[in-house]
């Protein structure tokens, strides 16, 4: 495959993006970052993940589109697909690897793992997580390390991809306007129908009292519908290129303030729950036009060596966390709290915001090393061995 010029910004995005989910998840599942009700901005992160779909929809489109313009067939699909292989699998699958080593070996050790830990360990639900199959709704939750629910749906969108685009290079602008109908269908259809149902499944599967009341109006489903949330963002990212290619808006989106008040909205928004997630994404859509478009200002910025080591740590970020947050939790209560239920309902723990705080600077730069030695010694060697280089 030819190489490409890589477009300044996005991957320095992905890495403030997957530094967001971290925030997210140790808000969620270790502590509370802000006195509950005070703000929605930490519950709003994981709309993150659709940023990554979408991202990774403009520049599959950047990087491969080219590479299918003539058809597909097995001289172009499987090396595109071998290349994809390489980039997902080996770290998802170390990652896999050492929460089945955990679990064991705390069981091993006679501790019981229940709650959230023990919920997540579900030895049955190896193979589907071998096989990319986590997050087709064979299972009701996000096994093992959880964020994989979302790594799988790409893959899957990487198989559809050069369909994709063997479509768009034999249609015009009606056919892309059908995708585009079609993505804002899609998203609607989760937000009112589809995420309702899978909440309330999770309500019975869980047994949470039905006076707790589940989040309506999101799109936040991990799997099942998580396809299609996925195909939503991957679809509208390859449209958003296809705008990039003609400067559609450039002039207007090229000012690095648009990015920065993109960002400012949304966080307003998000603090008082005031917006729908797919303007969100839609929001989404104009900071990465915005980053592409922009060479000077913000874009230098984004290109410095702080931002862009981020960027290329991104994917190790996303999935070395969760096991150290799972390797956390399972430790804490198999030390310290042996005897004490946890629920689904409850995995927070009861730590003073100034604690928290700490906390998550430790978190953060635990995640960092350890994403550090993962994609300096995981992933790229991994990669250059699964591609014959």
């Amino acid at each position: 495959m030819d190489r490409v010029s890589q477009i300044s910004g996005l991957t320095p995005l992905r890495g403030m993006a997957a530094v967001l989910v971290i925030v997210m998840h140790y808000q969620l599942f270790v502590a509370p970052l802000v006195p509950m009700g005070m703000s929605h901005i930490f519950d709003k992160l994981y709309l993150m993940v659709d940023l990554f779909f979408v991202l990774s929809g403009f520049i599959m489109y950047h990087v491969y589109g080219n590479y299918f313009k003539q058809g597909v067939d097995k001289h172009n699909f499987w090396p595109f697909i071998r290349a994809r292989f390489a980039r997902i699998y080996p770290l998802h699958f170390v990652t896999l690897v050492y929460l089945i080593i955990l679990a064991l070996t705390v069981r091993g050790a006679g501790f019981s793992i229940d709650g959230f830990a023990g919920d997540l360990f579900s030895y049955p639900a190896i193979p589907s997580q071998l096989l990319m199959l986590q997050a087709t709704g064979i299972h009701h939750e996000a096994l093992w390390n959880t964020p994989t629910w979302s790594i799988s749906t790409e893959w899957w969108a990487y198989m559809l991809f050069p369909f994709l685009m063997l479509v768009f290079f034999r249609s015009g602008l009606f056919v892309r306007i059908l995708f585009a109908v079609g993505a804002i269908a899609g998203y609607l259809w989760i937000m009112f129908d589809l995420q309702p149902a899978f909440w309330a499944n999770r309500w019975i599967e869980f047994n949470i009292p039905e006076s707790v009341p589940y989040p309506v109006g999101i799109i936040d489903v991990i799997t099942g519908s998580a396809l299609l949330r996925c195909f939503c963002g991957f679809v509208y990212g390859t449209l958003i290129y296809e705008l990039y290619l003609k400067n559609i808006l450039k002039p207007w989106l090229k000012a690095g303030l648009v990015f920065i008040f993109c960002w400012l909205v949304l966080f307003v928004l998000w603090h008082f729950n005031r917006i729908y997630d797919p303007i969100s994404v839609f929001i989404f859509g104009l900071m990465i036009l915005s980053l592409a478009y922009n060479s000077d200002g913000v874009g230098r910025f984004f290109n410095g060596r702080i931002f862009q080591f981020l960027g290329d740590i991104s994917y190790s970020l996303y999935l070395v966390h969760m096991p150290i947050l799972l390797t956390f939790i399972v430790y804490r209560k198999a030390v310290y709290y042996p005897d004490a239920k946890e629920s689904m309902a409850g995995v927070g723990y009861t730590f003073p915001l100034e604690q928290a705080w700490v906390g998550l600077v430790v978190f953060v730069v635990i995640s960092l090393i350890l994403s550090k030695l993962s994609y300096q010694y995981i992933e790229k060697p991994a990669r250059r061995y699964l591609k014959g280089q």
